[in-house]
């Protein structure tokens, strides 16, 4: 059995985040979630975790962060708080606040304490922008299209920062495409749910642009195992990975696989592209394999067929009237 250690996980109510809490209680961690439930939901949490064991509340708000640090007195910090592409549209003060104001204020409970070892900060493929070269390594030039890319750089940046001058221990993880049950279906989720509960209905998926965009879509339980083996490995302090499957997949392959695994067939529609938008989405992982010993072991097919199995049995959306139309 691994060495059981105190977590604060920040975001932990949300998609990803309730899935890496539930490995963690799995383990026998001490956890601790910090989430404002702006869209994480309590119901991500009930079956594993006891309610004295969370908190609501703002990341961006110091009192807060300092608040949950003197409770649980933190070894590891999972910082998954963020919003989503086109809530940075809509939003991006509040973007910023919580990736940027939210990160320093991790950062510096961090530096204060003497019981944090390291921060894992959940960042985003979407700092690289447009493919200068594909698949992106970890040293593609970073030119974010979005201001949701623009604060998850911002946020890498200042954890670099916050590691040469006070000795903060930190990874990062640029996650890409991730998907699986407990996601958010509505017009703010994921082009996977969406699809999925769509033709479900019977209805068709709307494709924006062209559907020829790459994907490596990434199965959540991969991801989780990327924050874990991070947040313990002493080859990843300072260190920055993309996190992804291998396999390359387009939207219109994706509708495919999806009528195949459902047993529809049913032709898409197609819209305008969504700003900010990445057209060759396709990360190399080669330095997660070899710092961390990550390898995704969910085929697309398998992940496919499980979030399917997850949404005929009802799953779970944040905002269940705001399903795409």
């Amino acid at each position: 059995m691994p060495e059981t250690r105190r977590c604060l996980v920040v975001g932990g109510a949300g998609f990803i985040g309730s899935h890496l809490t539930e490995a963690l209680v799995s383990r026998g961690d001490e956890i601790l979630v910090l989430d404002a439930l702006s869209s994480g939901v309590l119901r991500n949490l009930s079956p594993f975790l006891d309610k004295s064991d969370f908190m609501r509340g703002d990341v961006s708000k110091a009192e807060t962060v300092e608040k949950c640090v003197k409770r649980n007195r933190p070894q590891i910090i999972f910082n998954l708080a963020a919003t989503n592409l086109l809530g940075s549209l809509k939003d991006p003060v509040r973007d910023l606040m919580i990736t940027g104001t939210g990160t320093i204020n991790l950062l510096e409970v961090a530096r204060k304490s003497h019981f944090v070892e390291r921060i894992v900060f959940a960042s985003s493929g979407s700092v690289y922008g447009e493919a200068r070269y594909s698949p992106q390594n970890e040293a593609h030039p970073l030119e974010p299209t979005s201001p949701y890319g623009a604060a998850k750089l911002l946020a890498e940046k200042y954890l670099g920062v916050w590691r040469d001058l006070y000795d903060v221990s930190y990874s990062s993880l640029r996650l890409y495409n991730v998907y699986g049950p407990r996601q958010d279906y509505s017009r703010q989720g994921g082009v996977i749910p969406i699809f999925i509960s769509r033709m479900l209905g019977g209805q068709q998926p709307m494709i924006e642009s062209s559907g020829r965009q790459k994907r490596c879509f990434t199965f959540v339980t991969d991801v989780v195992r990327a924050f874990i083996l991070a947040s313990q490995h002493p080859r990843s302090d300072g260190l920055t990975f993309n996190v992804a499957s291998k396999e390359v997949c387009t939207i219109l392959e994706l509708v495919e696989k999806l009528n195949r695994l459902i047993g529809t067939s049913i032709e898409p529609t197609f819209g305008p592209p969504r700003p900010g938008d990445i057209m060759d989405f396709r990360p190399d992982i080669s330095l997660a394999e070899e710092k961390l010993g990550y390898k995704p072991k969910v085929s697309l097919d398998e992940g496919l067929a499980s979030t399917i199995d997850w949404l005929r049995r009802g799953g779970a959306s944040p905002r269940p009237k705001s399903r795409a139309s």
